[in-house]
């Protein structure tokens, strides 16, 4: 994926987006403190809720960052990389590949 963003903003999009990926897969796995409480596992399931406190701390962080930052400069990137393709298409065609990935990748967030 970070081949098709080139760029740094592109690229630091990308990996915000990837990042995110990764922590709202381990959060969704947290669901194993409820397992915890019902084995009567009390420290062990405090332990796995600060962890899940953690883990949604860090993606609001990563939200915050990626929409503030990250993602108006990476629409810059996007909008001055479509203005310089002109008729060649194909810098047309690889510019719109980056802008449906780095869409399709926000929507995740």
């Amino acid at each position: 994926m970070l081949g098709i963003l080139g760029g740094d903003d592109l690229r630091d999009a990308g990996l915000i987006a990837s990042a995110q990926k990764l922590e709202h897969y381990k959060i969704a796995a947290y669901g194993t403190a409820a397992l915890a409480g019902q084995l009567d596992l009390r420290d062990e399931q405090k332990m796995l809720h600060r962890s899940l406190d953690e883990e949604r701390e860090f993606d609001v962080l990563l939200t915050r960052i990626a929409k503030r930052e990250v993602n108006p400069d990476a629409i810059g990137c996007l909008t001055n990389r479509i203005d310089r393709a002109g008729d060649d298409r194909r810098d047309r065609w690889e510019s719109l590949v980056c802008c449906s990935e780095l869409r399709r990748l926000l929507r995740n967030w």
